[in-house]
């Protein structure tokens, strides 16, 4: 039993994909590969005439991106190795005290998209091309807040007749993603100090008011740690609106955070975008 829970718990993590910074600064704030690539199958699947068979997202191509001044980018620290396709050695360790999720991309990385398509041939390929490449790079930047500096589009096949929605890898680590998340926080204290379990406590409640925030959805760690409050600073984890700004709702969580915890050691994981 224990092993299988184990397998399972591995299962989900390395679902999520990267973990992708959110924003061009140096807040820490990042969300799943997951959540953003089924964000943006929902707006390329509704071009007609093609179908994205596979999407990826990761660092830009030379991949040399340090973070911004204070942050580190080494192996981290206290976690093993995190989701398949991150890169040996490229882990962000710990900085200055603040709290990273365990195998992130730095704050600030410039990023790029990896697709591939099926398209009908009753249209110019380039011009689906063009299509296609605007769609991802609008919806990355105005509906997520990612930095994507690279856009690469690769033809994968023909189609005999409409094209409809069909899932890619990415996008069915959604389920894994969110079959992990409950509402609960899991308690990060020594028995007995009942003002970090409080504070927790206080900070899962702020967190929940702020506009576009669906729920808790602790994945990353095991389940129940959506929100963690001790004394090396807060991490949270949560679900975000489709119709939502995921970047501007992640940095307000951030502040809120902030306010309540008493502490700008703050990081924020969006690691789900639920519909409407």
């Amino acid at each position: 039993m224990v092993t299988q829970r184990l397998a399972q718990a591995v299962r989900e993590q390395l679902g999520l994909g990267r973990l992708l910074p959110l924003g061009t600064g140096a807040e820490p704030l990042w969300v799943t590969e997951s959540a953003a690539a089924g964000a943006l199958l929902t707006d390329a699947h509704a071009l007609p005439g093609l179908r994205v068979t596979a999407l990826r997202i990761g660092l830009a191509t030379d991949g040399s991106h340090a973070g911004p001044a204070g942050w580190a980018v080494g192996v981290a620290e206290e976690e093993p190795s995190g989701p398949a396709g991150d890169a040996p050695g490229r882990h962000p360790a710990r900085s200055g005290g603040r709290p990273w999720p365990p195998s992130a991309l730095p704050p600030g990385a410039p990023l790029r998209l990896a697709a591939e398509f099926a398209t009908r041939p009753d249209a110019p390929l380039p011009e689906r091309a063009s299509r296609l490449r605007a769609t991802l790079a609008r919806s990355a930047r105005e509906r997520i807040g990612l930095d994507l500096r690279e856009i690469d589009l690769t033809v994968s096949g023909l189609l005999d007749e409409e094209a409809g929605p069909e899932s890619t890898g990415i996008a069915d680590a959604e389920v894994a993603a969110e079959s992990g998340a409950d509402g609960a926080p899991a308690p990060s204290r020594a028995a007995g100090d009942d003002h970090l379990t409080e504070l927790t406590a206080s900070v899962l409640r702020a967190v929940l008011e702020v506009p576009g925030v669906t729920r808790p959805a602790g994945v990353l760690g095991g389940t129940g740690r959506a929100v963690r409050v001790d004394d090396d600073g807060a991490r949270l984890q949560l679900a975000v609106r489709q119709d939502a700004q995921v970047l501007d709702v992640a940095h307000r969580v951030r502040l809120t955070a902030i306010a309540t915890a008493g502490t700008d050691r703050v990081a924020v994981l969006v690691t789900a975008i639920d519909p409407v």
